[in-house]
């Protein structure tokens, strides 16, 4: 039963983006872009918890500052890479069931190798 518009007006915040996931699984894979690196773990954190069986990937952004000469720490590269491994895996199987995306809009603009590239290990 879908909600009224009062149930939806009483739930804000974070509650909301989880909401608007929960609602969108089942109708393919979902991509949700957040404000932040920060709240993007968490949300992700969160759906991954009340979803056991979807997969869900974090894709976090880059930790280089914009306009900086500094490249993105070993670490976070590191982090961005396996989950663009995971994406990859999960696309390849079709077994995985709901897959759930949460990043952000900085992560979503950059461009990537193809897809192929992270089928090496």
């Amino acid at each position: 039963m879908p909600a009224t518009d009062d149930e939806n007006a009483a739930v804000t915040g974070m509650g909301a983006k989880v909401l608007r996931i929960l609602r969108n699984i089942g109708a393919g894979p979902v991509l949700y872009l957040c404000d932040d690196d920060t709240e993007s773990e968490s949300l992700a954190a969160i759906v991954s918890a009340l979803l056991p069986d979807a997969a869900v990937v974090h894709l976090p952004a880059s930790d280089a500052l914009p306009g900086d000469d500094a490249p993105p720490s070993p670490a976070n590269v590191g982090y961005r890479v396996t989950a663009l491994r995971r994406l990859r895996q999960l696309s390849c199987d079709s077994r995985h069931g709901d897959l759930v995306v949460v990043t952000t809009g900085e992560a979503a603009a950059r461009r990537y190798l193809p897809a192929e590239a992270f089928d090496a290990e």
